[in-house]
């Protein structure tokens, strides 16, 4: 499997809940542990990934920073994982926004790896408003892309992805 981490960056004001941090460092820990590629994609201009997060990734010789100029990063994804031979058969998604990038990278991925599985893990993915979390959950179901929820160290108030 290969986990990619979309724009994790202060930038973006989703990004800094306590809870998707936490949950987003229970999924790096769980791709090391089981040795798989761990992709960050950056969006170009908005920071660095937050630090609690690349701490956790460390000097994983797996995880690599990747930097990406619009919403999808899925080209980069997918080239990354070609050149380090991650694999390309199943592929974990959180990060933020969902209705943006995350939603953008989805839909790029799956129409690059038709025949992989794409997971995208409701409680490792965050967005500004529920909104904006209906417009990118609508777009992504018609894709057939698998949700998973840990239901783990997420709000009350938080409405599922599912």
């Amino acid at each position: 499997m290969t986990l990619i981490i979309v724009d994790m960056q202060p930038y973006f004001g989703g990004s800094q809940e306590p809870w998707l941090i936490d949950n987003i460092q229970r999924e790096i820990r769980s791709a090391k542990k089981c040795g798989d590629g761990i992709i960050i994609l950056e969006y170009e201009g908005c920071g660095r990934t937050d630090k609690r997060v690349l701490r956790t990734l460390g000097k994983y010789p797996k995880g690599l920073v990747r930097y990406k100029d619009d919403c999808d990063g899925s080209e980069i994804a997918v080239e990354t994982m070609e050149a380090r031979k991650f694999d390309t058969t199943k592929v974990k998604i959180v990060g933020v926004e969902t209705d943006a990038c995350v939603e953008a990278t989805i839909m790029g991925l799956s129409y690059l790896l038709p025949s992989a599985d794409i997971i995208l893990v409701a409680d490792a993915c965050n967005h500004e408003t529920r909104t904006q979390r209906n417009h990118g959950r609508s777009k992504i179901r018609r894709k057939n892309i698998r949700y998973i929820n840990t239901r783990r160290k997420i709000p009350k108030n938080l409405y599922n992805l599912h």
